[in-house]
C-alpha cells in the first residue's frame, strides 16, 4: 500500500465539498488552498497573505476584503443559489495551479541550477 500525503482521506473530504472555506487571516504556506483547488473546490477567504497569491478573485474562488464577515456570508449564498458561479469556479481551478504542479517546480529548479552551472 502506498501512502500519500495528504492523505486519500481528505482528498475525499475536499471532492465532497461545493466549496472550501477559509476564516484566517493568514495562510502563509497555501497548502490547504492548493489541496481544494487540485480537488476543484472553489475558495471562499479574506483577503491576506497566501490566499490573494492563490485565490484569483471570481475565477477560482472568492476573496473578501476587510475581513467583512457579511459579504462573506454573501458569498457563500450567492454559490448556494447561483450554481452556474459554482460550475465556472470548479472548471477553473486545476488551471489556476498549474504552476504549483510538482514537475512544473522541478523542472523550472533544474533549469535555474543549469543554466547557474553554465555561466560558470
Amino acid at each position: 500500500m502506498r501512502i500519500f500525503f495528504p492523505h486519500s482521506t481528505l482528498i475525499n473530504h475536499y471532492k465532497s465539498s461545493d466549496i472550501y472555506l477559509n476564516l484566517s487571516r493568514i495562510e502563509s504556506f497555501g497548502i490547504t488552498f492548493i489541496e481544494a483547488l487540485a480537488s476543484k473546490v472553489p475558495i471562499i477567504s479574506f483577503t491576506g497573505k497566501g490566499a490573494n497569491e492563490i485565490v484569483k478573485d471570481k475565477i477560482n474562488g472568492f476573496l473578501i476584503k476587510d475581513n467583512d464577515v457579511s459579504e462573506f456570508v454573501n458569498k457563500i449564498l450567492q454559490i448556494k443559489e447561483n450554481k452556474e458561479i459554482l460550475n465556472n469556479m470548479q472548471n477553473n481551478c486545476l488551471e489556476s495551479i498549474k504552476k504549483f504542479d510538482l514537475d512544473t517546480c522541478s523542472n523550472k529548479l533544474i533549469n535555474i541550477y543549469e543554466n547557474e552551472i553554465i555561466k560558470k
